[in-house]
């Protein structure tokens, strides 16, 4: 009798996250949307963030092609990740990002 099984492997499932290191919500987190999530001071963003230095659409977060990707939106006080403005660059696993006043750390779990 022959062995017929068939393996199927799928790439690990990736978790991305936001955490607050400044600010009233400090220690707080939110889950990232790898189709996209945007990240600002408006009604309309994903992750709301109080802060009057912040634009309403400050930057936008994806994943594309297995790695996690900031987009600032042409804010008025530009994104900056690890001390450096941006308009787009791909993010590493303890990133800390500024928008406006508010410092957070990005967080991705394989």
């Amino acid at each position: 009798m022959r062995d017929e099984t068939v393996i199927i492997r799928k790439a690990p499932t990736s978790f991305a996250y936001l955490f607050w290191v400044s600010g009233i919500r400090r220690g707080d987190h939110a889950v990232l949307n790898p189709e996209g999530t945007t990240v600002g001071r408006g009604r309309e963003a994903d992750v709301l963030i109080d802060d009057p230095t912040v634009s309403e659409e400050q930057a936008r977060i994806r994943k594309e092609g297995g790695a996690w990707f900031l987009y600032d939106l042409a804010s008025t006080n530009m994104s900056e990740v690890d001390s450096a403005r941006t308009y787009r660059t791909a993010l590493q696993d303890k990133a800390r990002l500024t928008f406006g006043e508010t410092e957070m750390v990005f967080r991705e779990l394989v």
